[in-house]
């Protein structure tokens, strides 16, 4: 019979539950009927386990940015709801390095890349009520190497990296590979085969 070293089928275990935490997050959603904050934001965090790039970037944490307009009430509750959802999820690590998320009001003057700059952020949510923010939101990141996730489908499909919707009437996962690339991630296979993966020429 053949032994595995202890350290290896660790490994292997821990893929396993991350894989099927994906899948169970992402059959709960369809039961519910649509993709509630909680389950957007425990797919999300799991997600950004699977950039391997993302311990390199990261530094001593890794953190999520929740960027929102602020004085629009609909992309305020969005962010009070994904937060929280963000924030219920800074007990568990990503990469074996702390996770914490905070709001980030959008402008387009430095306030925003200063603090995203002295926070260290590493992926930023974009909130709705940024329709017309996006490409500026995904220069940013390109820039920064910040991987970006979006609140709505056509936010992903037009310049960021990664979202959670409802998609021919079943939760899917979204991957805008050729976005994902300029951000700097590096999303293992297991990921992408649970995704629908849209502009991947040269993938």
């Amino acid at each position: 019979m053949t032994l595995f070293p202890r350290a290896l089928l660790l490994k292997v275990t821990a893929v396993f539950l991350a894989l099927a935490g994906l899948v169970l997050g992402l059959q709960v959603a369809k039961a519910e009927g649509g993709v509630p904050a909680l389950r957007q934001a425990s797919i999300l965090t799991r997600a950004l386990a699977y950039d391997r790039n993302m311990k390199e970037r990261a530094g001593d944490g890794v953190s999520v940015g929740v960027l929102y307009r602020a004085g629009n009430a609909a992309s305020e509750n969005c962010a009070n709801e994904i937060l929280q959802a963000f924030k219920g999820l800074e007990k568990f690590a990503v990469h074996g390095l702390p996770f914490k998320a905070m709001r980030v009001a959008y402008d387009t003057g430095g306030s925003m890349k200063d603090l995203i700059r002295n926070e260290g952020v590493d992926a930023l949510y974009a909130c709705n009520g940024l329709d017309n923010e996006v490409d500026g939101i995904a220069a940013l990141a390109q820039e920064r190497k910040i991987i970006t996730m979006g609140a709505r489908e056509d936010y992903v499909t037009k310049s960021l990296t990664i979202g959670v919707f409802v998609m021919e009437g079943k939760p899917s996962i979204l991957i805008n590979w050729g976005q994902s690339q300029k951000e700097g991630a590096s999303f293992s296979s297991d990921l992408i085969r649970l995704a629908k993966v849209i502009n991947d020429v040269g993938r």
